[in-house]
C-alpha cells in the first residue's frame, strides 16, 4: 500500500469520526429538553417531536415501549386580548373542523396550548357521551352519530364562542395500553401552557418510569470506519485499472509511427542504437507525459549507460507490457543478433499490420461513438413526437 492510499484511508477515517461527532452533538442538543420525567417546551421553534420510552415498574409488568409526541411552543400572551381569542378560535377550528371523526373518547383540552385561554365545552345532547367526553353509549351506525358542540374560550375576562360538530364513530378495536398512554400524553400536552410538560408517574393504576431514547446514529456511523479502507482500496484499484487501460490505448495509438520510423532509419543504414538516438532526439521536450516517449527515453539512457542494446530492447518491450511492443523489441533484438536482411521483411509486415490494426481501432471507436449517440437521439425523437402529438390533440 503506497503512501497516497494510506493518506486517503486516514482522511476517510477522520471524516467519518468528524461526522459521528457532529451527529453526537446534534443528538445531545435535540434531547436537551428532557429531564426527570419532564419535557421543556421549545423556545426557538414552533414545535419539536420527542421520542419517549416508557417502562412499567413493579409486578404489574405491562412491558416497555416507545412512541413520539409533538411538543408545542409556549406562546406568550399578547396585549391584544381579541387577537389572542382569535388565535384560540383558529386553533380549535383547525383541530376540530366540522365533521371531525372521533373513534374513542372526546378529549378536548382545557387550555389552548401555550396560552392562558381556558376552554369550556358542552354538547347539544349527551346520548352517546358524558360531560367529561367519555363514551356513555356505544355507536352502532357505521357512518357514526353527529354531535353538535358549543365551545367557549375565555381569557382575562373576555370570551368568545365557537360552534362546531364531531362525528362519533363506532370503536373498531380495543386500544392497547401504549395507545391509551400516548393519547393521555397528547391530551396533557394540549392542556397546559407551562414551560415544562410533566409526564404522569402513574397511569391506569401502574407506576411508570420515563426515558428519552437516543437514536445513537453517531454510534452506527462509527461502524463505517472498517469500510473506509476497503472502499479506498477498491477505488484505488479501479483507478489503477483505468490508468493502465488509458496507457495501453496511448501505446497502441503511437505504435504504427514508432515501427515505421525505425524501419526507415534501419533501412537507411543506421544501427539500432543510432536509430534509437535519432528517434529520441526528435521527441518533444514535454513528451514524458506520453508513455511511449517515456519508455523510449529510458531505453536510450540504458544504452548510453553501458547496458547492451539487446537487453535495453528487451527491457523496453517488458516495460511497455503489451504484445505488439514485445514483438517489436524481439525484432530489434533479432536485427542485432542475426543482421538486418532477415529482419526487414518482418518489420515491413509489422508496419502493415500496425496500420491495419489502427484502422480497425478507429472504425470500432466510430461505431461505439455512434452507439452512444443513439440514446440522446432517441430522446430528441421522443420530444419531437410529443410536441407533434400535443399540437395535433390541441387542434381537435
Amino acid at each position: 500500500m503506497d503512501k497516497t492510499v494510506i493518506r486517503k484511508v486516514i482522511a476517510g477515517v477522520a471524516l467519518v469520526c468528524l461526522f459521528a461527532g457532529v451527529l453526537f452533538v446534534q443528538e445531545a442538543f435535540e434531547h436537551r429538553g428532557f429531564s426527570g420525567g419532564k419535557i421543556k417546551r421549545p423556545t426557538d421553534r414552533e414545535s419539536v417531536t420527542e421520542t419517549l420510552s416508557w417502562q412499567v415498574l413493579g409486578d404489574e409488568a405491562e412491558g416497555t415501549g416507545s412512541f413520539s409526541v409533538k411538543i408545542g411552543k409556549q406562546i406568550p400572551d399578547p396585549e391584544d386580548i381579541q387577537g389572542l381569542l382569535e388565535y384560540g378560535r383558529e386553533y380549535l377550528l383547525e383541530k376540530y373542523p366540522e365533521g371531525t371523526p372521533v373513534y374513542g373518547d372526546l378529549r378536548i383540552p382545557e387550555n389552548v396550548p401555550g396560552t392562558q385561554i381556558k376552554i369550556v365545552w358542552e354538547a347539544a345532547e349527551y346520548t352517546y357521551i358524558n360531560i367529561d367526553g367519555s363514551r356513555r353509549k356505544e355507536v352502532t351506525a357505521e357512518d357514526g352519530e353527529r354531535v353538535e358542540l358549543k365551545i367557549t374560550l375565555s381569557v382575562y375576562g373576555e370570551e368568545t364562542a365557537v360552534d362546531t360538530a364531531v362525528v362519533l364513530m363506532p370503536r373498531s378495536f380495543e386500544s392497547t395500553f401504549e395507545e391509551r398512554l400516548k393519547e393521555r400524553i397528547e391530551y396533557l400536552e394540549s392542556s397546559t401552557n407551562e414551560a415544562w410538560l410533566e409526564l404522569p408517574r402513574e397511569f391506569e393504576g401502574v407506576e411508570l418510569m420515563w426515558g428519552n431514547p437516543e437514536s445513537f446514529l453517531w454510534l452506527r456511523v462509527l461502524f463505517l470506519i472498517p469500510v473506509v479502507p476497503a472502499a479506498v482500496l477498491l477505488l484505488d484499484r479501479e483507478k489503477r485499472k483505468e490508468k493502465q487501460k488509458k496507457r495501453e490505448k496511448q501505446l497502441m495509438a503511437e505504435y504504427p509511427e514508432v515501427v515505421s520510423k525505425f524501419l526507415l532509419l534501419l533501412e537507411s543504414g543506421l544501427t539500432v542504437s543510432a536509430a534509437w538516438g535519432h528517434v529520441v532526439a526528435e521527441l518533444p521536450a514535454e513528451g514524458d507525459s506520453n508513455p511511449v516517449y517515456k519508455e523510449m527515453r529510458m531505453a536510450y539512457n540504458e544504452m548510453e549507460n553501458g547496458v547492451s542494446e539487446v537487453t535495453a530492447c528487451e527491457n523496453f518491450g517488458k516495460r511497455c507490457g503489451i504484445l505488439p511492443y514485445m514483438r517489436f523489441a524481439g525484432l530489434l533484438s533479432q536485427n542485432l543478433t542475426k543482421g538486418s536482411e532477415s529482419v526487414f521483411p518482418l518489420l515491413e509486415q509489422e508496419v502493415l499490420n500496425a496500420f491495419a490494426e489502427r484502422k480497425e481501432a478507429a472504425k470500432k471507436a466510430g461505431e461505439e461513438a455512434g452507439t452512444k449517440l443513439l440514446i440522446p437521439m432517441t430522446g430528441l425523437l421522443m420530444v419531437v413526437l410529443a410536441l407533434i402529438m400535443f399540437a395535433a390533440f390541441g387542434n381537435i
